[in-house]
């Protein structure tokens, strides 16, 4: 989002939407592991998955989901803290962060090479994120 005039305005379909941020009534704890967790007043995709409680997060974050049982939750995230980096920066204490890291560096370092060449600067936004496909396969409301 674009801060203008003093309010925020979204590009959707390719068109500029003034809209006013939605602020969330309920207050949900990050009390536990596995729950969805995004910036409070800000529009944006990106999100957070908790790997353990975090109630610094609790003032200016607010909780939307919970990855469920029987969605392999445990692989998910333990999928997420086997991660060698997450910063681009590998875990100094495994070998295979530093694998991972050499070849994470050397593929990054070809397509941004081919992206420069042909004039791509999207990647560019993308530097230190996991890109991966959400999907949300079931919806409803969390207990309070």
């Amino acid at each position: 989002p674009e801060s203008l005039g003093g309010g925020q305005q979204y590009e959707w379909n390719a068109q500029i939407v003034p809209l006013a941020p939605v602020f969330e009534s309920v207050r949900l704890r990050h009390d536990r592991r596995g729950l969805l967790t995004h910036r409070i007043a800000d529009g944006g995709t990106v999100f957070g998955i908790t790997l353990a409680p975090a109630p610094q997060l609790d003032r200016d974050w607010a909780v939307f989901g919970e990855v469920l049982e029987g969605a392999e939750p445990l692989g998910l995230l333990a999928e997420i803290e086997a991660l060698p980096f997450l910063t681009g920066e590998a875990a100094p204490d495994s070998a295979t962060g530093r694998v991972g890291a050499a070849v994470y560096a050397a593929q990054r370092s070809a397509f941004m090479a081919l992206t420069q060449a042909i004039g791509d600067t999207r990647a560019d936004e993308r530097v230190g994120r996991l890109l991966r496909r959400v999907e949300i396969v079931s919806t409803g409301l969390l207990p309070s």
